[in-house]
């Protein structure tokens, strides 16, 4: 999944980088270079917001069971290590090492959504950036629709329930620590 968020956020950045330098085309045909290069501009928008809807729609499944077994997996290592396994013991470190490969993997898929979805920001950015008031007015209007679609910001979701962003992994923790602080009531409850 993470090579696929990296994919969207590297289209992303070439989206932009093109919306900056529409205006660079100083020649007897600006306008029909600039409108050239919108259209462009807009197929790759479109390219990518497919991308992405394919992503939600292949992945989402998959994704919400990584982030429900995810969230299980740590709160029964941070239950294992605290109350049921020596802390000199191997299994205390084999247990430790599990435990920070489930956090990295769930960390760094999620810092790569967080990219998409902060690129994906930025592109309106990018659109203002053109130098738009250079344009005719069929140019501007192009430009104006494209600024109006990138106000909705492009993610890859979980199930239609979250999207994946940094916010969503604070929020994979805090269901951890919750189940961890239920399962803890029960087991000092039976001892």
């Amino acid at each position: 999944m993470i090579k696929y968020h990296s994919i969207a956020a590297a289209q992303i950045n070439i989206l932009r980088e093109k919306l900056r330098t529409l205006h660079t085309t100083l020649d007897d045909k600006f306008d029909e270079n600039v409108r050239q290069g919108l259209h462009d501009c807009i197929r790759l928008h479109i390219s990518i917001i497919r991308f992405l809807e394919n992503i939600n729609r292949v992945f989402s499944e998959v994704v919400l069971i990584q982030y429900i077994s995810a969230m299980i997996l740590v709160c029964n290592f941070v239950m294992q290590l605290l109350f049921l396994v020596d802390p000199l013991s191997t299994q205390f470190a084999w247990s430790c090492s599990f435990l920070l490969v489930i956090l990295t993997e769930l960390l760094l898929y999620h810092w790569f959504g967080n990219e998409v979805v902060v690129m994906s920001h930025r592109i309106g950015e990018s659109c203002y950036l053109s130098e738009w008031y250079m344009f005719n007015s069929a140019n501007k209007r192009m430009i104006i629709i494209l600024m109006e679609r990138a106000k909705r910001p492009l993610n890859v979701t979980v199930y239609k329930f979250t999207d994946v962003s940094l916010a969503s992994f604070g929020t994979v923790m805090r269901w951890s620590y919750s189940l961890f602080a239920v399962m803890r009531n029960m087991y000092t409850k039976e001892i």
